[in-house]
């Protein structure tokens, strides 16, 4: 690894320090450095365009979601992201796709599920908010955390004795 490369890997992770710290803006003036010279993995973009919604910098936040979707990027941060921007930005069609492929790619992924189902209750979609309950609960799993989840997906639609039973079993 060159000294331009292991300077560009620990901005990126200074970046990312400042974002768990929830220093979004700072972290947006290096993750958007980094977009400028050239780095433009998916990764990267993904915090950028992260960062760039925490501070509501719209015009950043598009640049990085039109240039994830140019790439078509399909890993999960990139597709939620995506459509939090897409919502937000009033561009329906494009959000709900972005849904569509998440559901399609990751159906049993109950964390993620339950970000997007809180995401389309934000956006005040209802219906398809307790489309995706049904779905995180219907998953086959026996992992506790996972139990957990549809145990409150559940709880979200009003049916306690199954809830309880989820509980139970987590």
């Amino acid at each position: 690894m060159n000294g331009s490369d292991l300077f560009k890997e620990t901005t990126f992770h200074h970046a990312c320090s400042l974002m768990e710290d929830g220093r979004y803006a700072e972290a947006l003036l290096l993750l958007h450095k980094l977009v400028t010279d050239g780095e433009t993995g998916e990764e990267v973009l993904v915090c950028a365009l992260s960062s760039a919604l925490h501070t509501e910098n719209w015009d950043l936040a598009k640049r990085y979601a039109e240039e994830i979707d140019r790439q078509q990027c399909e890993g999960k941060d990139a597709l939620f992201w995506a459509a939090d921007y897409y919502f937000g930005s009033g561009q329906e069609m494009l959000a709900q796709r972005n849904i569509s492929q998440i559901r399609r790619l990751y159906p049993n992924d109950t964390c993620l599920l339950w970000d997007v189902a809180e995401m389309l209750f934000d956006y005040e979609f209802q219906d398809q908010y307790e489309e995706i309950l049904r779905q995180i609960a219907a998953v086959k799993t026996q992992d506790p955390l996972e139990l957990l989840d549809q145990a409150d997906a559940h709880l979200a639609l009003n049916q306690l004795a199954p809830a309880a039973q989820k509980a139970m079993e987590a």
